[in-house]
């Protein structure tokens, strides 16, 4: 029954985030990552840079409980720029929420109302670009936003969790292919798409030399 409950709730809020966000370009629902975080949904918007979206289905007060005690909670490191809660109507006071956390209500009629605001957050880049390569929508990702050339590279860094410090991009692409990924992340034009930290794009730098 529980399960049921669960998989019943899901549909509303995803029509929740797309008529609130309608600049979302990808939602995915339960799709277990390498850490192990499984998103119940999970989105990304492209206006802002690649803002990215998290809504956790619980239908019981110990499956909240239970939700905080993971590592990418107690961390706070988990994914999605913006992150809520969805439950049956009632079920949680929205003062025992963490910080920065929304909360979405479902009532009978099967209709999603957001109860309480999410407020922007970092989030786990690393895990996000994962999943989407898992499931093969970080390559229509670049394609739509006329990258796709630099799938190669990406991919490269993604594998070796967002660093290029580890990486001979000689068996991975020309030094004229990385010399134009990195002026395009330089400016701006890739940038929130393959989340390159700092010390990848220092690294690109000193590898083009």
């Amino acid at each position: 029954m529980t399960d049921n409950v669960h998989k019943a709730l899901i549909p509303p809020g995803v029509r929740w985030l797309r008529s609130v966000h309608p600049d979302v370009c990808r939602v995915i629902t339960e799709v277990p990552t390498r850490r192990g975080e499984r998103p119940d949904i999970w989105a990304i918007e492209r206006a802002r840079c690649v803002v990215s979206y998290v809504i956790e289905v619980k239908v019981s007060v110990p499956d909240f409980n239970a939700d905080r005690t993971k590592t990418w909670r107690r961390d706070g490191n988990g994914m999605g720029n913006y992150r809520w809660y969805l439950t049956p109507r009632g079920l949680l006071d929205d003062r025992c929420l963490p910080d920065g956390w929304g909360l979405i209500e479902v009532n009978a009629k099967g209709e999603a109302y957001e109860e309480r605001t999410a407020s922007m957050m970092n989030c786990d880049r690393d895990a996000e670009m994962r999943m989407l390569l898992s499931v093969g929508t970080g390559t229509e990702i670049m394609r739509r936003q006329n990258i796709g050339n630099f799938a190669p590279i990406i991919t490269a860094i993604t594998e070796c969790g967002g660093s290029a410090q580890a990486i001979d991009f000689r068996g991975v692409c020309s030094q004229s292919e990385l010399t134009a990924f990195r002026r395009a992340v330089d400016c701006g034009r890739v940038d929130g798409v393959v989340y390159i930290k700092a010390t990848s794009r220092y690294a690109l730098e000193n590898k083009t030399k």
